[in-house]
Formats: structure tokens, C-alpha cells, sequence
């Protein structure tokens, strides 16, 4: 809807004013540092802004990994799915899309809170997300890590189909996949020879340990299974990250000394930078002043 495309837009053009204002403030500090500590202390001060820039943007992406992984596990499509697509969007962007007027979300949002529970997108999509869900749950049992292949934009058509199906439709799928799953142990019933999941698990105790380990092979004992080293591992950790945030702690509140204490400094430099400006100014208005004399 046009609504929606304006209501993107004007986000993505608060967005890039705050990037300019960003970057502006960026280069007045850096010119304040190289003017009271010199050139290395600027160069300094760069690598560290820059290094801290690229360890926000991994740390957004691990969060956003970690979210659609836990989505997916509710048979939310991030890619596809307007919640997922909300909340992906929010985790990038820090908007909230169901605050936002104009857009799907915030129509959505409107509908549950006027009491039109069956209209709104959860109840309408009920259906379609426990296919999306199985579909998740199906590649996991073959060993299949199913994010890579969700976030894979050749398969994003595929997936749109199942969402968008209409009811009656998603019904009879849901219907079959569950039949299968019984029958099986996997949504689609075993083709040209193929052995059903079901089967290999009767086969093999260990088969679904060993699909588990494909998907985390470095994530210890499948299952949960965490014998005495697990749980000295576990006390370890937490000591360790004990540790880890009291340095962290400390590392804030130095930094904010530091940081006060460079803003009082960047507060006389730029008045002292002023002050200069003012003095070379009236000397050269009165420079102006005695030529203009003289040629009288």
C-alpha cells in the first residue's frame, strides 16, 4: 500500500539524517582530539570508533540470527511473515513497525485492540505458520540446519506460497503433513526407494543424536545429556563471566571519567578556537577599517 511505502520511507530518511549528524559529530571530534593531543592521538581514536562500529554491527547480527532461529521455531518466517518481519525490522532499525502509521503492523495492531481478534494476522495465519513450523521441525530431524535455507531468497517464493495459502487449502496440507509425520516420522511421504525417518530411528537408537550433531557439532552431548565435566563446565562458565562483567563494569566507569574529562577539555578548545576566530576576525575588520581610512 502507498501508506506503507511512506511510512518506510520517511524512517528510512530519519535514519539517514541520524547517520549524517553521526558522521558530522564523528569528524568535529576527531578534528577537537588532533588539535589538543596532535595527529597520532586522532589516528588512535579512529581505529577504536571504527573497531567499535564493526562490533555493534556483529553484535545487531548475532541478535538478529539468534531471533530468527527462535522464530522459526514458532513457525514464524522471518523473511516472509509480517511479524517476523516486524520484529527482525526493529532488532536492525530500532523501529517498531506497529507503532508506525501507515503501515501493516499498525493496522494489525488497530483490529486486536478494537476486539477483531479474528481478523487479525496471528488468528488469520494460525494454520499456515503450524505448516511453516513442521516444515522447520522436519528439517531438523533430517540433520538440516533450516535458517540457511529460510534466508535463501530463491526458496522466499516457495515459502511465501505455504504462508499465503488459503485456509481451506493450509487445512488439507496441515492434514497430510501430520498423517506423514505419524506414519513417517517426516512430513512428505518416502519417495523411489528412499528409507522413512521413522524407520531409520527404529534402525538406529542413536539416529537422532546423530542428526542433532550435524546441526551443533560443537555443542557438546545432544540432548541435554550434561554429565559432571558438563556441569563443572557450566560453574566455570559463570565464574568466568562473573569476572568478565566486573572488568566490563570498571571499563564503563573509566570510560565515562575519561569521557568527562575530555568533554571539559573539548569545552575549553572550542571556546579557545572561538575566542581565536573572534580576535582574527577584529583585527581584520579593523585592518578593513584603517585601509579604508588611508584611501580616504
Amino acid at each position: 500500500p502507498d501508506a506503507e511505502k511512506t511510512a518506510l520511507r520517511n524512517i528510512k530518511v530519519e535514519m539517514e539524517k541520524k547517520r549524517a549528524i553521526e558522521t558530522e559529530n564523528y569528524n568535529k571530534r576527531c578534528r577537537i582530539i588532533e588539535a589538543k593531543d596532535g595527529v597520532k592521538a586522532r589516528e588512535t581514536y579512529e581505529q577504536e570508533y571504527q573497531q567499535a562500529k564493526k562490533d555493534k554491527e556483529q553484535d545487531m547480527l548475532d541478535e538478529l540470527e539468534t531471533l530468527q532461529r527462535s522464530l522459526l521455531e514458532k513457525g514464524v518466517d522471518p523473511f516472509n511473515d509480517m511479524e517476523g518481519h516486524r520484529q527482525c525490522f526493529q532488532v536492525k532499525t530500532g523501529r517498531n513497525l506497529a507503532e508506525v502509521e501507515g503501515t501493516d503492523q499498525y493496522a494489525d495492531l488497530q483490529m486486536e485492540k478494537m476486539g477483531m481478534s479474528k481478523q487479525t494476522y496471528v488468528y488469520q495465519k494460525a494454520i499456515n505458520r503450524r505448516l511453516i513450523f513442521m516444515m522447520v521441525q522436519d528439517y531438523k530431524n533430517r540433520g538440516i540446519d533450516p535458517l540457511p535455507i529460510f534466508a535463501d531468497k530463491g526458496n522466499h517464493e516457495k515459502h511465501a506460497g505455504i504462508l499465503f495459502m488459503p485456509k481451506s487449502a493450509a487445512t488439507r496440507k496441515l492434514n497430510s503433513f501430520q498423517e506423514n509425520m505419524e506414519k513417517y516420522g517426516q512430513i512428505e511421504a518416502p519417495k523411489g526407494g528412499e528409507v522413512s525417518l521413522k524407520e531409520q530411528q527404529e534402525n538406529d537408537p542413536d539416529f537422532a543424536k546423530k542428526q542433532q550433531a550435524k546441526l551443533a557439532p560443537t555443542a557438546g552431548v545432544a540432548g541435554g545429556g550434561v554429565a559432571k565435566d558438563g556441569k563443572a563446565l557450566a560453574k566455570q562458565k559463570a565464574a568466568d563471566e562473573k569476572v568478565v562483567l566486573k572488568a566490563e563494569k570498571q571499563k564503563a566507569k573509566e570510560e565515562a571519567r575519561a569521557i568527562k574529562e575530555n568533554t571539559k577539555a573539548e569545552d575549553r578548545i572550542a571556546k579557545g578556537i572561538v575566542k581565536e576566530e573572534k580576535r582574527v576576525a577584529k583585527e581584520k575588520t579593523k585592518e578593513v577599517k584603517q585601509a579604508a581610512k588611508v584611501a580616504a
